[in-house]
């Protein structure tokens, strides 16, 4: 295997030290922010629907003279459009995992994220275009939200050595809570000043944000990341085989 840095004079031209030997917390920090807000943007719709109301009640896929606010989706189309994401992410647990194994997660999280972020975003057209529209964007969130779990094994397998592995898994998983915790307070600021549809513009923005950004930072190895240096390398590469590369 060639190494990551044949002379010192190589490893000086390349690394840029902007974060010292902490490099990796930041990546860190990066990855939690975008899995947290796949998640988010499959939440921001339990807000969203309390938010909703009906132009002269009618519902999505349906019609009435009834000039009663009411919800805009029965209670059934409310469990397909939960049911869908699931659905959708156990479809894209595999194909995900291959490209992921084939790719590494850099392509992989960041076009998955660009797809929710899209997705999100359409979900305001999507409802007023039908209830099917609907489901379609909803079933594009859960195929995204199928990187998320595959993304924290590769990150934590590249990034960390073996005495803080326990720290970012865990850290990593803390998504799961930090999602319902940004989102409901943030959906409910913006429901009281501009209404449901920018729930779903706000969480697809800064989605489409954290991914560009992710994309554009992230590296599939820390060797080839221009912000990690000699010592932080060597200590992620303590107790894997062979060098990083």
């Amino acid at each position: 295997m060639v190494d990551v840095f044949p002379t010192q004079a190589t490893a000086e031209a390349r690394y840029i030290a902007i974060f010292g030997t902490r490099t990796r917390f930041v990546v860190m920090v990066l990855v939690l922010l975008c899995l947290t807000s796949i998640w988010s943007n499959i939440l921001c719709f339990n807000f969203a629907v309390i938010c909703m109301e009906t132009p002269e009640g009618s519902r999505v896929g349906n019609s009435s003279n009834d000039t009663r606010s009411e919800r805009p989706f029965t209670s059934g189309q409310e469990s397909w459009a939960i049911s869908v994401v699931a659905v959708a992410a156990l479809l894209g647990n595999f194909p995900v995992v291959h490209l992921v194994n084939k790719v590494g997660i850099r392509t992989v999280f960041a076009g998955l994220g660009v797809l929710s972020a899209v997705s999100t975003l359409l979900i305001p057209t999507a409802i007023r275009l039908g209830f099917y529209w609907f489901l379609a964007a909803r079933f594009l969130q859960g195929f995204a939200f199928a990187a998320n779990f595959p993304v924290i094994g590769s990150f934590c397998a590249k990034w960390t050595y073996f005495k803080q592995n326990g720290l970012f898994v865990s850290a990593l998983v803390a998504y799961v809570q930090l999602a319902p915790a940004l989102t409901m307070p943030a959906s409910g600021a913006l429901c009281h000043a501009f209404r449901w549809p920018s729930i779903f513009y706000a969480h697809g923005a800064v989605s489409l944000f954290l991914f560009i950004t992710y994309g554009l930072f992230y590296r599939n190895s820390p060797g080839k990341h221009p912000f990690v240096g000699n010592v932080e390398l060597r200590k992620i590469s303590v107790g894997k085989i062979g060098n990083l590369e």
